[in-house]
């Protein structure tokens, strides 16, 4: 028995043991409908700091009041049940720009799923901090960075700065309109697919492929792997005012015409 296994296998027995001791069924903490909170965002720039939740974020049109700020909508859905454990969810804007969502599930028996849906005004700048959980970011027109320590990213439509990163999980972002994207992923595969011609692009993979699907015309492109296949079908021109950099530890490069 490997010890991944039978560390399995002994948090199971001890769950069954707490259950048979207590005589209890789990207690339903929170039902998991939407609840809704506004916030006043002041300012230009949006910083998301999450946990333990899927985060989506999605621009909305927003008019600043007298005093310059605008609402920041945020939907969260959290369920949790639990027997012998700590519970709950709570949400904050702190400063006027940074936005905390804290889900807390700890615990002998505990059971908790967390959703949040983050309404953005249209001309803010998003920075995401995420330590566990996928997050999802569509038409954004202003500069985005999303870093996740254990998750997926996916962003739809970009068309301004754009900053990847992942610790584990994948990266897919398509439709770019994006000048400017850089993308790391440390364990997972790593794709980009571009609507209009990028100006510079910069990929790191540790350990996963790497794809990026651009219009064909010429760029200036490096590419570097240590082990796996490279395959390049993209025009080159070493004078190009554009280029692609792509970096894989331990996996393949493919970069190709749309």
């Amino acid at each position: 028995m490997t010890k991944t296994t039978a560390g399995a296998a002994l948090a199971l027995a001890l769950i069954a043991v707490a259950a048979t001791l207590s005589g209890c069924s789990m207690e339903q903490v929170s039902d998991g409908k939407a609840k809704h909170k506004s916030f006043a965002l002041t300012g230009r720039q949006l910083t998301v700091v999450t946990g333990d939740s899927r985060l989506e974020l999605v621009p909305v049109d927003r008019e600043a009041d007298a005093a310059g700020t605008r609402q920041l909508d945020v939907t969260r859905w959290f369920k949790a049940s639990k027997l012998n454990g700590k519970v709950g969810a709570d949400w904050e804007l702190e400063g006027g720009d940074t936005l905390r969502l804290k889900v807390t599930c700890k615990g002998l028996m505990v059971d908790c799923s967390a959703r949040h849906r983050v309404e953005v005004p249209r001309d803010v700048a998003v920075d995401v901090r995420s330590q566990d959980g996928r997050v999802s970011a569509s038409g954004f027109s202003t500069p985005l960075s999303i870093r996740t320590a254990d998750g997926d990213v996916e962003v739809r439509g970009a068309g301004a700065d754009l900053k990847l990163r992942t610790a584990d999980g994948d990266i897919r972002a398509e439709k770019l309109r994006s000048r400017s994207v850089s993308a790391r992923s440390q364990d997972g595969s790593l794709t980009l697919g571009f609507r209009e011609p990028p100006t510079s692009v910069r990929t790191e993979s540790q350990d996963g492929s790497t794809t990026v699907t651009a219009p064909r015309t010429p760029y200036r492109i490096r590419t570097d792997t240590a082990d796996g296949s490279v395959d390049v079908s993209l025009p080159r021109r070493k004078s190009s005012p554009r280029s692609i950099e792509a970096t894989a530890q331990d996996g393949s490069i493919t970069l190709r015409g749309s």
